[in-house]
């Protein structure tokens, strides 16, 4: 559900994301924006001229193959090693001839479409902070963002809107959505229906594949009253089940006290 998505630091109405992308906006050179220099000036200098967008590692795991590496696949343990102020410090400092992990690559700027890679803690657990290096526009990343949660929009996009999507799918190998929208351009809705259930179906075993019931990346524990107290819980993930169950929605998404806890007890 496009709700669950969170841009410019705004909280989204469900489950705050636990992957934030740093974006680099792209101006215009030759718009001059004269009446909001001041506003401009404090924003680069805050946020270095980028906004925030929030996703969720249940779901774009599932849709990119890349962030899938880098979110799960290759996640390191230790999250000493990788805070904002050791990466930055670190930065192009590998030894030549070791054998770099993804994050390495990342950043080391060996990765296209991205800076940079740390993790941060809050009170909500630990976030994964994705600096990316403005080879894709914010315009485009956030329409792929929202594809991959919603699906195609119902009123016809543009081959504008086509194009930004596919080349920003193209370079987080998001496959299926590369092939949904070689479909769009030529308008073959029977393809694009087919492409979209296909990515569906595949998303769907991704999430049983990756996450089901996974201790490591979950971020609620569900606990059974007819469960002894030495019994494992289930580990669930707020984002899938408040998109998929109306009572999850209402007890994870709202501001019942269950909202704020790690573990829950039906």
């Amino acid at each position: 559900n496009n709700k669950m998505i969170e841009e410019d630091g705004k909280r989204g109405y469900w489950v705050r994301g636990d992957v934030e992308f740093l974006v680099r906006e792209k101006l215009d050179k030759e718009v001059e924006l004269k009446e909001d220099e001041e506003r401009d000036k404090k924003k680069n200098k805050a946020e270095g001229g980028r906004s925030k967008v929030y996703g969720h590692r249940c779901i774009l795991a599932c849709s990119s193959s890349l962030l899938r590496r880098i979110l799960v696949d290759e996640y390191p343990q230790d999250s000493s090693l990788y805070t904002e102020q050791r990466v930055k410090q670190s930065k192009n400092n590998t030894s030549e001839g070791k054998e770099l992990g993804m994050w390495e690559k990342i950043n080391s700027g060996k990765v296209q479409g991205f800076e940079g890679i740390w993790k941060k803690e809050n009170e909500q657990g630990e976030t994964v902070v994705i600096q990316l290096d403005g080879t894709v526009s914010k315009e485009a990343f956030c329409k792929l963002v929202e594809f991959l949660y919603t699906g195609p929009r119902s009123d016809t996009p543009n081959n504008k809107e086509l194009n930004l999507v596919k080349d920003a799918a193209r370079l987080y190998e998001c496959k299926g959505v590369v092939r949904f929208m070689n479909h769009a351009f030529r308008e073959e809705e029977k393809e694009m229906r087919a492409t979209q259930n296909a990515m569906k179906r595949k998303a769907n075993k991704n999430l049983m594949k990756i996450i089901y019931n996974e201790k490591r990346f979950s971020d609620v524990s569900i606990f059974c009253n007819s469960q002894s107290k030495d019994q494992a819980p289930f580990y669930g993930h707020k984002a899938v089940l408040c998109s998929q169950c109306p009572y999850f929605a209402a007890m994870l998404g709202s501001r019942f006290a269950e909202a704020e806890k790690k573990e829950i007890r039906l």
